[in-house]
């Protein structure tokens, strides 16, 4: 019972948007592991919507997402996340550093269907700069989204925490002006999020009162 109380063993049910997958978590992920082999862990990606609500009706442990809209979840911010453009690699801008935002004018910008929140912000820093981007609700999924992207549809938002993490073929670039940065958050019910949870957003850098 004390290991349980204090998360030394049990089950850590985690969820987790595609742009808080990063390496960092993963490396820390696997510091839990080896350190608690008695906590067991699984973990589901997806949308924020769909993960928040699964995190209400009490069917996930920890949330690593956005800022959430339930002010029934706690949460803490763990990282700032700068987004970019995600292009083929032999694409001609693929060779610049950073992007202007207005070399992307007439481009179709893939994005995720039943979404709406995936690359707004981009397609309003677009408009607000008076460079037409036309959307194309077209991906099922982040591996759709890829494969579409090196296909030639188009190109897309990109998280600049995976840069490293992205299928062949593929790049992302920062661009300019640059997109507002979103804040990533550890999110849970209740005052303090269940022990294996917090063992593992210690080890993350996240202490908790």
């Amino acid at each position: 019972m004390q290991e349980v109380a204090h998360g030394a063993t049990g089950l850590l049910r985690l969820g987790v948007i595609p742009p808080a997958a990063t390496s960092a978590a993963a490396d820390s992920l696997r510091r839990l592991i080896h350190e608690l082999p008695g906590v067991e862990v699984q973990v589901r990606q997806g949308y924020q919507d769909r993960l928040e609500n699964l995190l209400l009706d009490g069917d996930l442990d920890l949330m690593l997402g956005r800022t959430p809209e339930s002010k029934s979840l706690a949460h803490r911010r763990l990282l700032v996340e700068e987004q970019g453009v995600l292009l083929r690699t032999d694409a001609e801008l693929a060779k610049r550093e950073v992007v202007p935002l207005r070399d992307l004018a007439g481009l179709r910008l893939v994005l995720l269907r039943g979404n709406p929140h995936f690359g707004q912000n981009f397609l309003e820093l677009a408009a607000k700069h008076g460079v037409p981007l036309t959307a194309f609700h077209a991906a099922e999924d982040f591996p759709s989204l890829h494969w579409m992207v090196r296909a030639g549809f188009g190109v897309a938002p990109c998280s600049l925490l995976l840069a490293d993490a992205l299928p062949g073929g593929l790049v992302a670039k920062p661009i300019r002006p640059p997109l507002p940065k979103l804040e990533i958050h550890a999110l849970w019910r209740g005052r303090l999020p269940p022990p294996p949870a917090a063992r593992w957003l210690k080890m993350i850098g996240e202490p908790f009162a």
